[in-house]
């Protein structure tokens, strides 16, 4: 039988997924669980986190508020 290339990697793949995360958590100050998070997108982060992250990985934040009112708001 013919072993699928995912197979015989996956092993390493995982381990090295797993080293990113130990090191990157450590890198960035932040939990693996946060880092975790941040990923799957399920992270409740503040804004100052996020630019302290940003700039550990030599970029910078940028956020843009736009407000809009709803159609039912009465602004006189």
């Amino acid at each position: 039988m013919n072993k699928q290339r995912g197979d015989v990697l996956s092993p390493y793949l995982y381990h090295a997924h797993f080293i990113f995360f130990e090191k990157g958590a450590e890198m960035l100050g932040v939990t693996q669980a946060m880092v975790s998070k941040l990923e799957s997108g399920d992270a409740n982060i503040s804004v100052k986190k996020l630019a302290e992250i940003a700039a550990k990985l030599g970029g910078s934040l940028y956020v843009t508020l736009n407000l809009i009112p709803q159609q039912n708001d009465n602004f006189e």
